[in-house]
């Protein structure tokens, strides 16, 4: 699978193979995260976006057949029985129960008897049935779009195009062999086109996560304004809380020789040392025990099968440099099995690490690769893949260290 990106955010231009490691790497403010979070964003809307959607249309419908039919019953026309319900506050928020086939149903009835009353000649109401015909009608391509714009405006709080060049075009490619399986042009953050191919849609990855943070895990009950933490935690909650499984924590065992304890009521995860210690609330461990804690939990979510990408976005921030060579290790071990990753980081240790167990597990040239991001003029970055000259991503890392070595 391939992932095309030009003018989005900070990025000029990239090209990218997503399958198995990819390891992004290059200065701040270079576009490094937004690899990650663009991935999240179209696989995720795409996978989900036909329920999504229609909860959504669902609700506009309802707001619209109420307002309507409320305005015109107020007027001493009397409403179809079948659609009086939607006249009734007390009985409103049962239609929110209702199934979206039952709601388009109600939708051209009331469209029919607006029509049929002669009240489309009215200002108030033309604008509504205005609304529910549009409603009506939409398409495929209408239902995918409305569920990428909602999730960009919460991913990206609509700042594809503005971070250099506001009058750019952003545009997005997914592929496989060469093929078009969805591609999109956005200007003034608001799209210009969507193509897609629905019938490839399938054979996209089911699941992207984006860790951002191990901290997600601490207040596991508790809602994130990032709706990639959201994502993760509902996973959690439902795949590994509810059907209780307890064991296979063996990342996080295996490096500090402790057990994870999931409370029942709760959900929330404990830490315990030996059979006789005291179960510690994951508040009170390490950050960095916590990664590894999320990669147990990550492997649990089958997030680590070939069908899954998971995005790790600088995960050497909480970890000494002796974990982060243990956390490549793992991740690499991964990947020999059929993941797909992506990971930005700032640290030598993470890429070296990267690399020599690379090496040590002979993975195929074609399950890894690296990306250094380089800034041009106009504070544009490219993407350029530098597997092949990784000293170039050891000049950039390692630089700022000798600029501050003394001189003897």
């Amino acid at each position: 699978m391939n992932l095309e990106i030009e003018n989005f955010g900070k990025i000029k231009k990239a090209g990218i193979n997503l399958e198995g490691l990819t390891v992004i790497t290059g200065e701040n403010d270079t576009g490094k995260s937004t690899v990650g979070k663009i991935l999240f964003w179209l696989v995720n809307t795409i996978n989900g976006y036909s329920s999504r959607s229609e909860e959504i249309i669902k609700n506009i419908a309802i707001k619209n057949i109420s307002n309507s039919l409320t305005y015109i019953a107020r007027k001493g026309i009397t409403i179809p029985k079948n659609l009086d319900s939607f006249t009734d506050n007390s009985l409103f928020t049962a239609s929110n129960s209702l199934k979206f086939e039952d709601i388009k149903n109600m939708l051209s009835d009331t469209l029919n008897f607006i029509k049929n009353a002669d009240f489309t000649n009215d200002t108030v109401i033309k604008k509504y049935y205005d609304d529910m015909k549009n409603i009506e009608d939409y398409t495929e391509e209408d239902k995918l779009f409305l569920s990428l714009e909602i999730n960009k405006s919460e991913i990206f709080e609509d700042n594809i195009n503005n971070s250099v060049d506001k009058n750019s075009v952003a545009k997005i490619r997914l592929s496989l062999n060469g093929e078009d399986i969805f591609s999109a042009e956005v200007e003034k953050d608001i799209f210009k086109s969507i193509k897609f191919n629905k019938d490839k849609f399938k054979i996209l990855w089911n699941n992207v996560d984006f860790i951002e943070t191990p901290l997600m895990i601490d207040n596991i009950n508790e809602n994130s304004n990032k709706i990639w933490e959201n994502k993760f935690l509902k996973e959690y909650k439902e795949k590994i809380v509810a059907s209780k499984q307890k064991n296979g924590f063996d990342a996080i065992k295996n490096l500090l020789n402790a057990n994870v304890v999931i409370d029942d009521k709760t959900g929330k995860i404990l830490f315990k040392k030996n059979e006789v210690s005291k179960e510690l609330d994951i508040l009170n461990i390490a950050t960095g025990a916590k990664s590894f804690v999320v990669l147990d939990i990550l492997r649990k979510l089958g997030n680590f099968e070939t069908n899954s990408i998971t995005v790790f976005d600088e995960p050497e921030n909480h970890l000494h440099p002796a974990w982060q060579i243990k956390y490549a290790e793992l991740l690499v071990s991964f990947v020999k099995n059929g993941a797909n990753i992506v990971l930005t980081t700032h640290s030598p240790y993470m890429v070296q690490a990267l690399k020599y167990y690379i090496d040590k597990e002979k993975l195929n040239k074609d399950r890894f690769r690296f990306l250094l991001s380089e800034k041009l003029e106009n504070n544009w970055a490219n993407l350029n893949d530098v597997t092949d000259k990784s000293y170039k991503i050891f000049d950039v890392l390692e630089k700022p260290l000798f600029d501050v070595t003394p001189e003897e």
